[in-house]
């Protein structure tokens, strides 16, 4: 375990070591405690040496409500569990976007119109006004 110390907020990072042979994780990849799942991580890295695998994370969330876990402990890390609200309000912004049918599902299917942009006369003089 590690704590950098960057202006405004400290940065905990940690190691766990492991010998599952069938480990799925990218850099990036959110993971939680099982035990407590307000504390989030994210993989800085992966990588395998001979039969152990070395998984690097950067704590992302819960570091004072949860505390990191001791030193040699064994820690079980799954993805975190779906947050219900967010779903909830992406589900109400595409409703309102598909209470309206678009052109291209309409019945007489029409494009809309484009309307017609004037080429100026001189490109040259157009491009250097741009400036």
């Amino acid at each position: 375990m590690t704590a950098t110390k960057v202006p405004r907020k400290t940065i905990h990072r940690f190691h766990v070591e492991t010998a599952q042979t069938n480990l799925h994780l990218r850099q990036g990849d959110e993971m939680a405690y099982l035990s407590d799942p307000r504390l989030r991580c994210a993989v800085e890295g992966v990588r395998r040496h001979e039969a152990v695998t070395h998984v690097g994370f950067i704590v992302t969330a819960g570091m004072r409500a949860v505390g990191m876990p001791s030193i040699g402990a064994a820690i079980e890390l799954a993805p975190p569990p779906p947050d219900w609200n967010q779903l909830y309000r992406e589900r109400g912004k595409m409703s309102g976007r598909l209470a309206e049918t678009p052109w291209t599902h309409s019945q007489d299917a029409t494009a809309p119109q484009a309307t017609p942009i004037a080429q100026p006369l001189n490109l040259l003089a157009a491009v250097e006004a741009l400036r």
